[in-house]
């Protein structure tokens, strides 16, 4: 329950009481499933509009998952293996497993092939943001040499840590930093998925082609793998193909499409010359955040030119947008 009181509510609009809140961040769930603010953004909102949310709890709310109808897609066999041919269509959603899918048959297609039951967050990509841990919500006890060992509830609910590791449950993750004096976050529900794994060539059919060359035929299903060799790949098989082709050992890096580790940005458009024929950036006042590859935050491209310039350096572009901190300290 929200103590609403503690709040000033003077300010009067359009003769009505309006409650003014302070603008610190500690966002809370209410009953109604929208993420406040903080507390007093349910007393404005029950205020403004009559109503009588109070608060679930603290932080986000947790998004509701969107089950997928399946039943749309035509489902082919190969061996011992279930097969969704899915159409190429780059309308990318957010899986319940915190990993981006091409379209929504991409979660189905996952599905038939690792019998699990993901389903859909949302459309768009999927947040970097790293969950938060509350390890204060787990019983401690300290041994007679200062150690503090984690009593965690026998439950499996597996997440995967920041480290790429498996855990049972949240509480592990907990015990793990507390016993390896370490700082892991989890990174999404559900076991870790294999970053680098064998592929049985041998179960897609082969032949010989014009000029006695071995050639691979691989099926018309798209499910990208990115391959150790930062290409992306309709399917595991065009990972097979190539490598019988080109006499290469491409493995398979990880599931999805291979992720751009950084982006040169051509400098050479912001540059002018000075009365001394010295080039300077002139960089325009507008706001499009890049993050750097040195983890810094930038205003747009023409301010990292402008370091590299001033500094002596080679940053380059790691992604759009506010850098994210990868693994954030569990409290």
């Amino acid at each position: 329950q929200v103590d609403c009181t503690q709040y000033s509510s003077s300010i009067v609009k359009d003769e009505m009481a309006w409650v003014a809140c302070p603008r610190n961040l500690k966002p809370v769930c209410g009953t109604d499933g929208i993420t406040y603010s903080n507390e007093c953004g349910i007393c404005f909102h029950n205020k403004k509009e009559g109503a009588s949310v109070e608060k679930a709890h603290d932080g986000e709310c947790m998004l509701k998952s969107i089950t997928i109808d399946c039943s749309i897609y035509r489902r082919i066999v190969i061996g011992d293996r279930v097969m969704v041919p899915c159409p190429r269509i780059l309308k990318p959603v957010c899986g319940s497993d915190s990993f981006t899918y091409d379209n929504e048959c991409g979660i189905c297609a996952y599905n038939a092939e690792h019998h699990t039951n993901i389903s859909k967050l949302y459309d768009g990509e999927c947040k970097e943001d790293i969950a938060h841990i509350d390890c204060s919500k787990y019983i401690t006890e300290t041994t007679i040499d200062g150690k503090v060992l984690v009593s965690c509830p026998d439950i499996l609910r597996p997440v995967c840590g920041t480290d790429g590791i498996t855990y049972d449950n949240e509480c592990g993750i907990c015990a793990h930093n507390e016993g390896q004096r370490t700082h892991v976050g989890k990174k999404h529900n559900g076991k870790c998925r294999q970053e680098t794994s064998e592929i049985d060539c041998s179960q897609y059919p082969s032949g010989m082609i014009k000029g006695g060359k071995s050639h691979i035929y691989c099926p018309r299903i798209l499910l990208p793998v990115c391959g150790t060799d930062g290409f992306t790949y309709d399917n595991e098989c065009g990972i097979c193909a190539h490598n019988l082709q080109h006499g290469t050992h491409i493995k398979k890096s990880h599931e999805g499409r291979c992720k751009k580790e950084s982006v040169t940005i051509d400098c050479s458009t912001y540059l002018s010359s000075t009365n001394i024929g010295e080039a300077i950036p002139a960089c325009p006042f507008v706001l499009q955040e890049i993050c750097g590859t040195d983890g810094v935050t930038y205003s747009n491209d023409c301010a990292l030119c402008a370091h590299n310039i001033e500094f002596g350096t080679s940053v380059a572009k790691k992604h759009d947008g506010r850098c994210i901190e990868e693994v954030p300290q569990v409290s």
